[in-house]
Formats: structure tokens, sequence, C-alpha cells
């Protein structure tokens, strides 16, 4: 996975089962309170703004998850702001009323992008790589302090 690509992501999440040990849960800042995710024992965590950058072992596979006051948008002008930010180019968007899912890629990559607005603080988390199953079992993992 390109580390520039990670460097720039402003983040999102998912919903597959994972079969990756984890390690005990670590606990992250954002300008909008604390959060805690389980981060796989092979994996590095590392705080960037308002959130963390998860990545694999052998760096293929990144996730990273920002939570910050996203004022007045709505889920989908949130995640426009964060695809042209990474230079996403979409290929499928997806909207529950709850969340947006949105598949691309970014500087060639495949990426997954997914943004919740609740009162004016955006979850947003960015996914690359394949091991969405893992992935799936940190986002599961997180929680608000």
């Amino acid at each position: 996975m390109n580390k520039v690509l990670m460097s720039l992501m402003v983040a999102a999440t998912l919903m597959f089962a994972g079969q990756a040990a984890m390690a005990a849960p670590q606990t992250f800042d954002s300008s909008m309170g604390k959060f805690s995710v389980d981060v796989p024992a092979d994996w590095t965590a590392k705080a960037i703004a308002d959130g963390c950058q998860l990545t694999s072992k052998d760096e293929k596979n990144s996730m990273a998850i920002q939570i910050v006051n996203a004022g007045e948008l709505t889920n989908a002008d949130f995640a426009e702001r964060i695809a042209k930010a990474v230079n996403m180019q979409v290929t499928e968007k997806r909207d529950n009323g709850n969340m947006v899912v949105w598949d691309g890629t970014a500087n060639g990559d495949k990426i997954l992008l997914m943004v919740r607005v609740k009162d004016k603080k955006a979850l947003s988390i960015i996914m690359g790589g394949e091991m969405r199953g893992t992935m799936g079992k940190i986002f599961d993992s997180m929680k608000m302090e």
C-alpha cells in the first residue's frame, strides 16, 4: 500500500469478521473525544491528526480512522470532501441512511471509504488492501470513551 496515500487519508469502516489475533485495545485522541480499537498483534498503530492509522506487518493493508467535527455536512457531503482530498476515483456508492460506503481507487490502490455523520461528529474510515475481514474486526472493536 502506498505510504503517501495512507498519510493523506482522513479515514472510514467495515462489516466483515476476521481471523487475526487481536492485541489489547489502544486509545487514540480526536478533536471530538477519545476512542479505542483492538489492534491485531502483528499490525502497527500510530496516532494521526484526530485519529489513528493501522498498518499490517507487510504494509499491504491499512486502515485510517478519524473522528472530526462535521458541522452541518451530510454523510455524502463529508465523504465527497474526503474522496477529493485523497484523489479517490469512486466506482460504487452505497448509502443505507446511517452511513455511506464508497469503493474506488486512489493512486492505483483499491480503497474503501466509510463515513457516518451524527450529532455533528463525523466518523471516517479508509481501508486499503485485501484483509477486510481483519479490518472489520478492528472496526467492530471500536469504542468511544
